[in-house]
């Protein structure tokens, strides 16, 4: 019990038990506490890995005898460290935690890189390749108190929330470092814990065009996604529909789900020919959100459909607000100036269709200005300092869905209601659209 409590303690295991339920409790029947005194090293340099620490007490010292040569490549300098499997022993020398080769008092550990305290891991890398040897020296700092787990028993419970979160630093704009402070203790949890991953079939629309979405920010795990705009954007229900007003509209953060009648009046659209516009395409790795995410008040200008099977993760607006504000406004900054690429594709594509269009329509000129309109807004946003960004935010995503009540929204049933409490979840009800 005292383990589960001490990994409980620290980012990353609470990180791994939001992802995999469960794992915190495995991982406690393998894991050891050890008690080692100032000065007291774990690992050296070079050495084989064995396990992965986290520190209940104390703290920990991380050194390298690493320099980078003019080519890139990394040289290794000379140390008093004696060959691994070939230990001298002697008052003056002791063995390393791990076994692998001893040190003594005048022993070169090389430079101090990083300090870590209690609740910080490290040894992580053991989780994922231990065919390379360790790349730095580790000691203690002070009487410490750590909480080994042998890597062989943990890859297994460990290896795939280790890559899930790398997975978010290396693809998702501001994240780089996530894991990083999760593994530090800088982070109480990493990000990545308040996404949630869904799978879509091909043809489901997880933002609709002409409807009022919640804010929602979406990372492909997998398959791929287009966006669309429909050529007549006045003959696509979800536009019409969209425009109805809610009766008694009152400030309230639900979202009305479209009901039977809305899906029955935007599928029977779809069925007459509406011909859409390609607009960009996303595959795995890629980011995405909602017109309310940036924020920016208003219907959804395009429809992101998936044109294969998909797995995806999903942040809604509660779950967007663990991220680091300054990361959160990064995020927001690059997904508009990424919308804002969209529409200026967009526009050119609808122009250069009416100039090939034996006809012209009012239509066209209603929707080239809804997409200026929208362009210069997401412009507007993308250039937006941080602070104006979260100005926004706080002012915006509490009463969002309240003022777009009086905008226009949909109900249950297609006509006009106040929203229920016991409306569905954001995704639910992109798909059901």
């Amino acid at each position: 019990q005292r383990a589960a409590e001490a990994l409980r303690r620290c980012p990353f295991f609470a990180s791994a038990e939001s992802t995999r339920p469960g794992v915190i409790a495995s991982l406690s029947q393998v894991a050891e506490f050890v008690a080692c005194g100032a000065g007291q090293v774990l690992y050296r340099e070079g050495d084989p890995q064995k396990s992965c620490y986290a520190i209940v007490s104390g703290s920990v010292g991380l050194h390298s005898q690493s320099d980078p040569s003019e080519d890139g490549e990394v040289k290794r300098s000379k140390s008093a460290r004696l060959p691994a499997g070939q230990p001298r022993t002697g008052p003056e020398r002791r063995y390393c935690l791990e076994q692998h080769s001893t040190y003594s008092n005048q022993s070169n550990f090389g430079e101090l890189v990083l300090q870590l305290h209690i609740g910080a891991m490290f040894g992580e890398q053991a989780l994922v390749d231990r065919s390379e040897p360790w790349r730095t020296t580790a000691r203690c700092m002070q009487d410490t108190e750590l909480l080994t787990l042998p890597a062989d028993q943990c890859v297994a419970l460990l290896e795939g929330v280790y890559r899930e979160l790398m997975f978010f630093d290396a693809h998702l704009l501001a994240a780089a470092e996530w894991t990083k402070k999760v593994l530090r203790a800088d982070l109480a949890k990493h990000p990545a814990c308040y996404f949630h991953k869904e799978t879509f079939d091909a043809g489901m629309r997880l933002l609709t065009e002409g409807l009022l979405t919640e804010p929602m920010l979406f990372l492909v795990a997998s398959g791929t996604l287009e966006f669309q705009k429909t050529a007549r954007p006045h003959k696509f229900p979800a536009w019409c529909v969209g425009l109805q007003p809610l009766a008694n509209a009152r400030s309230s953060p639900q979202f009305a789900p479209p009901g039977a009648a809305v899906r029955a009046r935007v599928a029977a659209g779809d069925g007459q020919g509406q011909r859409r516009i390609a607009c960009g395409t996303l595959a795995e790795g890629d980011a995405f959100c909602s017109l309310a995410t940036l924020p920016i008040p208003g219907r959804e200008p395009l429809s992101a459909a998936t044109t294969s099977r998909c797995s995806i993760y999903v942040a809604s607006e509660v779950g967007m607000r663990h991220i680091p504000d300054a990361d959160l406004v990064a995020i927001k900054q690059a997904q508009a100036a990424e919308l804002a690429q969209r529409m200026r594709r967009l526009e050119s594509a609808m122009a250069d269709a009416d100039e090939h269009s034996s006809s012209s329509s009012p239509a066209s000129a209603v929707g080239a200005a809804d997409i200026r309109a929208t362009s210069t807004a997401v412009d507007m946003r993308a250039t937006s300092t941080a602070a104006d960004i979260m100005r926004a935010t706080s002012t915006a995503w509490p009463s969002l869905f309240g003022g777009m009540s009086s905008m226009g929204g949909l109900t249950s049933d297609g006509e006009a209601r106040t929203p229920s409490s016991g409306a569905a979840s954001p995704t639910a009800a992109s798909r059901r659209s």
